[in-house]
C-alpha cells in the first residue's frame, strides 16, 4: 500500500486574463441570493387567521343577528395570505462566494491551456488505471 496516492494535476489560471464574464452563481450581482425560507421564494405566504372571532373563516360573534357571517379579516378562509417582509422572494446571503464579491469571474484559461490540462487529467487516469490494475493482478496472482 501507497501512503500518498498521487493527486491529478490542477487546473492552473491563465496568467493573464484578457476577458471577464458575469458570475453565473449571481447573476453579475455580486451578491448572493437563495429563495426565502418563509415565502419559498413566492413573495407571499399564507397563515392562518389570527382574529379571536374567526373560526375557520367564520364571524362568532355572539349577537342573534350575526351568527354564520364571513370572517372580515381572513375572507372566509381561514387561511389568509400575506405578503412576505423579504418583498421579492430572496433573501441577500451577502457577497458572492463564487466571484467574491466582484460580480465578475476571470475565465480560467483559453481553450488551448483546457486542452492540454485535460490532456494532463486524462493522462494522468489512465497511468492510475494502469497501476491499479498492476497491483490488482500482483494480489491476486502472488
Amino acid at each position: 500500500m501507497s501512503q500518498g496516492a498521487p493527486q491529478p494535476p490542477s487546473p492552473t489560471r491563465n496568467p493573464f486574463p484578457s476577458t471577464t464574464t458575469p458570475c453565473r452563481t449571481c447573476v453579475g450581482t455580486g451578491r448572493k441570493t437563495t429563495p426565502c425560507q418563509t415565502c419559498d421564494g413566492t413573495g407571499v405566504y399564507t397563515r392562518e387567521c389570527t382574529w379571536s372571532n374567526c373560526e375557520k373563516g367564520k364571524d362568532i360573534r355572539r349577537w342573534p343577528e350575526v351568527k354564520d357571517a364571513v370572517c372580515p379579516h381572513c375572507d372566509g378562509e381561514w387561511q389568509k395570505e400575506v405578503a412576505c417582509d423579504c418583498g421579492t422572494g430572496s433573501v441577500d446571503e451577502g457577497p458572492c462566494a463564487d466571484c467574491a464579491g466582484r460580480g465578475r469571474v476571470n475565465f480560467e484559461m483559453n481553450s488551448a491551456e483546457l486542452l492540454r490540462v485535460m490532456g494532463e487529467r486524462a493522462e494522468w487516469a489512465r497511468r492510475e488505471k494502469e497501476r491499479w490494475e498492476r497491483e490488482e493482478r500482483r494480489r491476486g496472482g502472488g
